[in-house]
Formats: structure tokens, C-alpha cells, sequence
């Protein structure tokens, strides 16, 4: 599958889930490295604005039961193997290395401002 295509479908993925922030496809499919055999690497933060009551974890809890479904869920998407990463700024530092290392924004959620 072409980065492209890849790009198009994580894209309309992530703006059907409300908790999805932002996602990065990251990795040897970043570089457009990969063998035929490459898993597909994708980091997601969550938006906690859009989390159900009270999360006091920092997100942890929410990613436990809320994100489960999202790898399975991708990988019939994109019929491939996905490595799905939690990112948080200043705590996933491993994943922050990844993104750091090559990695592509195909997903930003835009806020809406409210106009008083």
C-alpha cells in the first residue's frame, strides 16, 4: 500500500474518533522505507477535552478501555499489521523519539473557538 493511500484512510479514521487529537504515521513507512512485511507505525494523542467524565490517570485509563478497539480497527482498514502508540509530550519519551526521528502529521483535530 502507497503512503498515500495509507495517509487518506488514517485521515478519515481519526476525524470519525472523537478522543483523537492528533496521529502520526511514524517509522520505515514515514521514510518510505519499508519492506512488503513492515507493520505501519502510528502514534495518537488524545484529545482529553473530548474524554466522558473524569480521567484522573492523565490519559492512561481512557487509552486502556476507550482506544482498544482503534488497532484492530486499522489494521482491517489498511490490511496491514499496526503498532499503535499512546503519545503524551514529556511522558511517552520513546514514542517521542520515533516522531523525532521521522515521522508524518496526518491528523490534527481542529479546535473550535467559541465566540462570546
Amino acid at each position: 500500500m502507497q503512503l498515500a493511500e495509507i495517509h487518506a484512510l488514517l485521515t478519515a479514521w481519526a476525524a470519525k474518533e472523537p478522543l483523537v487529537g492528533r496521529l502520526w504515521l511514524f517509522g520505515s513507512r514515514a521514510r518510505e522505507q519499508h519492506r512488503p512485511d513492515s507493520d505501519v507505525d502510528v502514534a495518537i494523542e488524545l484529545d482529553m477535552s473530548a474524554v466522558k467524565g473524569v480521567d484522573e490517570s492523565g490519559g492512561m485509563a481512557t487509552w486502556a478501555f476507550d482506544a482498544k478497539p482503534w488497532k484492530p480497527e486499522l489494521e482491517d482498514l489498511l490490511s496491514l499489521i499496526v503498532d499503535l502508540q499512546r503519545y503524551k509530550a514529556g511522558e511517552t519519551r520513546i514514542v517521542q523519539a520515533g516522531l523525532d526521528q521521522s515521522s508524518i502529521l496526518v491528523y490534527e483535530k481542529q479546535k473550535r473557538e467559541i465566540l462570546v
